[in-house]
């Protein structure tokens, strides 16, 4: 009997995980869906280092935000230095690891008989209208890297929705942030009650999560095909203390460094970024650039004018590689990408087909959906012949 309950316990835990384990998109959706609801619940965000949690939250109030619409403080009112503006909404981003509880309760005011609580500046609190737009997210980030005696002085804030006096606006929703336990983040552990305070949503890492946020946003084409390749170092943690590793933040770190010598391979620039096991094998995937194989005029390949490259499961980092060049190719002329969709869907890629598909789905972050769909639309039965199916 107690062994069925552990294992019944167990596989409601697994599901219950399962469940709350979101893509980074995914996430900012149900949280768009949840904070249009004036009762929203506090949220509690948590996730592995270089996932970025602290950009979701700010695409999550960018997404509920009325982009027609603009906040500005009065004239004479002082700006608050911690606020964001985003269109209609308000962000204000406090790292909690680095306050005490008083920056929340505020000092006392003893001008007066009757000692009053100074509200602190950078808290959207009832009595603090000109300063703040009506609706907002108050982002609690590094939550349990914060002293115990900060977050007790969360409490409050999180379930009664004010600290001492402090009542925080009506239309603002919270929601904080926290890396995972295992992470030997210098964490403190969460009492149970403040715990319970928060709705836990947890971001998973996903490799085509952070492409359809890469892509679009001119991420170099050749980190998106080596991921491709090996999906595994898109986030992998390291031992050393001393060395940086992988993760989506640090391969956004990486592109820059490469769009900084493009001229050239930086390898000791971008080992600092993934470190330098990782940082090996990347380079030496630049390096297939120059391979015989692949010393072929995309621009011709794609208009038919000269002859692509042999696609084999047998030499699949050539085809990966050659699948980043036609992606820099439509990044940098648009309107190639009905011919990069019909390339894909030709014959070449017969005998890598797996490579072709991914190949092909990952333009569709380029552009508009439905101005992916009208270019894919003439190729739809060479894609069924070439793929067994859409994408």
């Amino acid at each position: 009997m107690a062994r069925d309950q552990k294992k019944n316990s167990k596989r409601f835990q697994t599901m219950s995980n399962s469940t709350n384990e979101l893509t980074t998109f995914e996430f900012i959706q149900l949280a768009g869906q949840l904070m249009r609801d004036r009762n929203c619940p506090p949220i509690l965000l948590s996730g592995l280092t270089g996932l970025g949690k602290s950009d979701v939250v700010r695409q999550t109030v960018r997404d509920v935000s009325d982009g027609n619409a603009s906040w500005k403080p009065k004239r004479d009112v002082p700006e608050c230095g911690s606020l964001e503006v985003i269109n209609d909404r308000g962000l204000v981003d406090l790292r909690v690891s680095l306050l005490e509880p008083s920056d929340l309760l505020g000092l006392p005011d003893l001008s007066g008989k009757i000692v009053r609580w100074v509200v602190p500046s950078q808290l959207p609190v009832i009595g603090q209208e000109d300063r703040f737009p009506a609706r907002g997210v108050l982002f609690l980030d590094e939550l349990t890297q914060a002293q115990p005696a900060m977050q007790n002085a969360c409490f409050s804030l999180v379930l009664d929705r004010r600290c001492g006096p402090h009542q925080l606006l009506p239309g603002w929703s919270i929601i904080a942030a926290c890396n995972c336990a295992d992470e030997n983040a210098h964490t403190f552990p969460m009492s149970a009650p403040l715990r319970n305070r928060f709705a836990h949503f947890r971001i998973r890492c996903s490799l085509e999560a952070f492409k359809q946020w890469a892509i679009p946003h001119d991420i170099d084409p050749r980190i998106i095909a080596f991921l491709n390749w090996n999906p595994a170092s898109l986030h992998q943690a390291t031992e050393n203390p001393e060395e940086s590793f992988p993760t989506p933040r640090s391969w956004v770190n990486a592109s820059r460094v490469l769009r900084l010598f493009r001229d050239s391979h930086p390898a000791q620039a971008v080992a600092a970024c993934i470190g330098p096991g990782t940082a090996t094998m990347f380079m030496a995937f630049l390096e297939l650039d120059s391979a015989s194989d692949l010393k072929v005029d995309v621009s011709q390949v794609l208009r038919g004018k000269a002859r692509p490259p042999k696609f084999t499961m047998e030499s699949p980092d050539l085809a990966w590689a050659f699948t980043a060049r036609i992606t820099a190719a439509v990044q940098q002329s648009p309107e190639r990408l009905a011919t990069a969709i019909g390339f894909y869907c030709s014959p070449a890629w017969k005998e890598a087909r797996e490579i072709g598909r991914t190949g092909l789905a990952d333009l569709k972050y380029l552009v508009p959906l439905p101005e992916f769909s009208r270019a894919l639309e003439p190729h739809l039965e060479s894609c069924r012949k070439c793929y067994g199916g859409l994408l």
